[in-house]
């Protein structure tokens, strides 16, 4: 039997220890991969569903909306029954997220709206291309974003000090669909549902009283002649794919060769 007097560090104590810190490292590891995998079912999608529908094209990111606004649909009001003052957020980006995470919904009636129903973690693109991360890890869904427990601890502190908690926390309202026009003489948002399931006129509108407009912006080609016709940018999660096929492609296409040169030029 192994001595277990104080003062002396057995062996059976550094198996604990072991076990401890084994348990400690990889349980937030875990997490985290049950976290990724249970994406979908939370509510996010592993590509976005208007993505899928857009044929790829050189020059453009795959995951750009391009909705036209339609005339001769109805437009229901959806606009949120409340006496608070009311802001529209278009986007589901870094800036949109931060504002709504922020924002005291005690005092305000907010509404985002976004063709896409997650947050897209940008600066891991590259690695999704080269497959060190999976897509589904690098995103995360937009509702829970909303949620009391994802707002930053300086803003549950000012909350707490305004006798906001989690049980009186008014989440903010998330509504997938694309923004199609803005009317600002008569203060409202026209979008329409672009979804798979959508039909050709679900759309509505949503009265604001202020709107924050966070949708991004177009890739920056600075003019470099043939960028637009050659190059392929990487800004949604659906460009990561396409790079990632070409270059697999690419690899299994010059393993067909037999002449050097030929191999040199696909790879």
């Amino acid at each position: 039997k192994i001595s277990m007097k104080p003062g002396v560090f057995s062996l059976h104590r550094m198996c604990k220890a072991i076990r401890f810190w084994a348990f400690a490292c990889l349980v937030p590891v875990g997490r985290a991969m049950t976290r990724a995998s249970l994406l979908s079912d939370a509510g996010a999608s592993v590509l976005p569903r208007y993505a899928l529908r857009t044929a790829h094209r050189v020059g453009s990111s795959v995951g750009m909306v391009e909705a036209p606004f339609l005339d001769g649909c109805t437009y229901v009001d959806r606009t949120s029954i409340s006496d608070k003052e009311k802001i529209v957020v278009l986007g589901s980006g870094w800036a949109a997220v931060k504002f709504v995470q922020n924002i005291d919904t005690s005092r305000f009636d907010v509404t985002v709206v976004s063709p896409r129903n997650f947050f897209l973690f940008t600066p891991f693109l590259p690695s999704c291309v080269v497959g060190t991360v999976e897509a589904r890890s690098i995103v995360e869904p937009m509702r829970k974003l909303l949620q009391y427990d994802s707002r930053p601890l300086k803003r549950k502190l000012r909350d707490r000090l305004a006798g906001i908690t989690k049980e009186n926390f008014a989440e903010a309202r998330f509504l997938e669909s694309a923004c199609t026009k803005i009317d600002h003489q008569q203060n409202c948002v026209y979008c329409q549902d672009i979804s798979g399931v959508a039909g050709p006129c679900d759309t509505f509108r949503v009265g604001y009283d202020k709107l924050v407009v966070a949708v991004g912006a177009k890739s920056n080609t600075y003019n470099t002649p043939g960028v637009k016709d050659h190059a392929v940018f990487l800004k949604e999660l659906p460009d990561a794919a396409v790079i990632r096929d070409r270059i697999l492609d690419a690899f299994e296409s010059a393993a067909l060769q037999d002449e050097r040169a030929v191999k040199e030029q696909l790879c």
